[in-house]
């Protein structure tokens, strides 16, 4: 990776190495245009005065090549420093401050940068010319034997906590742009159950949200509440995994309760630095709790992943893995996007344990292995920057018969999924945003999927990230389904298969009844006539209708009359009968 020149990273005059010394307000031309201009830390640049409401516009720019910062997190403060408004720099470097907000201070943060503290003017309208200066990591200077540093106390000059620092700016980053900029994404859940050694896959889900999505994933607790009980909750033959997310991260409890100190894997995470965590020795042994590492990309740092694992849990849970990781990516625009996310979750039972002298104990052990968790499918952002995540689609053309014709409305879907598509007129249907991996693909007609003649074709599938596959699935063909329902009937010539489904006003009938059919047979003296008894939820089938032909219908319970109409049988081989009931007279 390419690593910015050090001297346009650090201020004439300071010392190098990481991290770096406080930069140093330097004088400017002044804009005429401007107000305000800032290119360094200025806490104390202007003195507040009566606190008012006031609108303002800024751009955010890099100090040494003039870019401007998309991004940005702008915090508003007033004058006891209580936050007023967060806002996020677009993808020009731009934002605007409303003129209803009172604010006494504004702070500009941004992972690769120092922070610059802007104070407040006397203007009712103010421009805002901000100049960050960029912080370079060099991997040649970092030492994983850098002191380690708990709850970041007495923390200046320490490299731990100036990538803390760097680490907290990108999570804010993330929280103020979910809140400000939500996307409109798609997001890919999923749930896959392993034996006990984590290996044969034995059951999966997966599942779809969409819409305008502020919080793909979110820890269950707050920081406070999870240091206090901790990260597992057991209860009621359940266990219950939590997990960090950004907000939890960032609130300062969680940093008074761990230890923080650099690491480098020049091998799993090349080009990174590592800032990694673990419990204080004050904090509570007796609840579980987290440890993991965070990695930014070194040269212009940039937060990639966050991987922790659980600490105070059983040995075998331990073991098997439990833990999870966060990965994040930054956009065109700016905005740090939390993009994939996982966990495992070992499932722990105890066993009694025998031994001589009717000695008795415990012992742990794994039954099973859940790994879970989900990825941002696609977004969309106001400003119109994309994402597409490493997700497949599939796609085909449901057919019927042979020769083959195109079956309109028919239900596909794949298997342990919500992954679902109806045909359109063509029998052409479309799977998007599908998690890659092997599935069991079915098609059906859905007229029949209550009567259990139609269980769906099924054809093997692998998705795969970023690619189409195409599937052409034949659904079970009429004569099939008139042989395996009809027997020997089926072979009637020109004859139809006829379903019907009773309904009510309070929905399928649960009492029994009859349904009795006449249709004139053609060369006969006499109108044929079938009787038959609908089987739950007011199902029934007739076999040997002839197609086309006009059938007299009558359904009864007793001696009540609930439907007396006229029907003409399908000209196709099969046909369904939807049928409202309503009491007709009797006695």
């Amino acid at each position: 990776m390419r690593q910015r020149d050090r001297a346009a990273s650090f201020v004439p005059g300071c010392s190098s190495g990481w991290p770096p010394c406080e930069a140093r307000p330097q004088r400017r031309p002044v804009d005429p245009r401007a107000l305000i201009t800032v290119i360094a830390v200025a806490a104390a640049l202007l003195i507040p005065r009566a606190l008012k409401a006031q609108h303002a516009v800024g751009t955010v720019r890099d100090s040494a090549s003039e870019a401007p910062i998309p991004g940005a997190v702008v915090t508003l403060t007033d004058s006891a420093g209580r936050v007023s408004r967060q806002l996020l720099t677009d993808g020009h470097g731009r934002f605007t401050v409303p003129a209803d907000v009172r604010w006494a201070r504004l702070r500009v943060t941004r992972i690769g940068f120092s922070p610059v503290v802007v104070g407040y003017g006397p203007t009712t309208h103010a421009v805002v010319d901000v100049r960050m200066v960029p912080i370079t990591i060099m991997l040649d200077t970092i030492r994983a034997s850098t002191p380690a540093i708990c709850g970041l106390a007495d923390a200046s000059g320490n490299t731990a906590a100036a990538l803390w620092d760097q680490a907290r700016a990108a999570l804010l980053a993330n929280v103020v742009a979910r809140r400000a900029i939500p996307a409109t994404a798609v997001v890919v859940g999923y749930h896959f159950v392993f034996d006990s050694l984590g290996l044969q896959e034995l059951n999966r889900r997966t599942t779809h949200r969409s819409g305008s999505e502020q919080r793909p994933f979110g820890a269950a607790a707050s920081a406070s509440e999870l240091s206090r009980t901790g990260y597992v909750i057991d209860g009621g033959g359940t266990r219950e995994y939590l997990a960090p997310d950004a907000d939890v991260l960032l609130d300062p409890r969680f940093s008074a309760n761990h230890c923080f100190d650099v690491t480098l894997d020049r091998d799993g995470h090349p080009d990174q630095v590592g800032l990694a965590f673990r419990p204080a020795q004050n904090a509570n042994s007796r609840v579980v709790d987290v440890a993991g590492t965070v990695w930014l990309d070194a040269g212009h740092p940039a937060l990639r992943t966050i991987a922790f694992h659980y600490v105070n849990l059983e040995h075998s849970a331990e073991q098997a893995g439990a833990g999870g990781e966060l990965q994040f990516t930054t956009m065109r625009n700016g905005v740090i996007a939390l993009t994939r996310w996982s966990l495992t979750a070992p499932v722990v039972a105890q066993q009694e344990r025998h031994w001589g002298g009717g000695a008795v104990g415990v012992h742990d052990h794994v039954v099973q292995v859940d790994r879970m968790g989900g990825l941002l499918a696609s977004a969309t952002w106001p400003d119109g920057v994309t994402w597409q995540g490493s997700v497949g689609t599939v796609t085909g053309r449901v057919v019927r018969g042979d020769p083959p014709v195109a079956a309109a409305g028919a239900q596909v879907w794949l298997e342990s999924t919500d992954d679902t598509a109806t045909t359109d007129s063509a029998g052409i249907f479309h799977l998007p945003a599908v998690l890659p991996g092997r599935y069991r693909l079915r098609a059906r007609d859905p007229a029949l999927a209550d009567f259990d003649v139609d269980p769906g074709v099924g054809t093997d599938v692998v998705v795969k990230a970023g690619e189409d596959s195409v599937r052409v699935p034949s659904l079970t063909s009429y004569s099939q389904i008139k042989r395996s329902v009809c027997g020997t009937e089926h072979r009637v010539l020109n004859s139809a298969l006829l379903f019907g489904q009773l309904m009510t006003t309070d929905g399928p009938p649960t009492w029994p009844a009859d349904v009795n059919l006449t249709w004139p047979e053609v060369g006969a003296s006499a109108n044929a006539h079938q009787r038959v008894e609908p089987q739950s939820h007011g199902r029934f089938y007739v076999c040997g209708v002839p197609r086309g032909r006009v059938v007299s219908l009558q359904v009864r319970r007793d001696s009540v009359v609930w439907l007396d109409t006229v029907v003409t049988a399908p000209r196709a081989p099969i046909g369904v009968l939807s049928l409202p009931l309503a009491k007709r007279g009797g006695g």
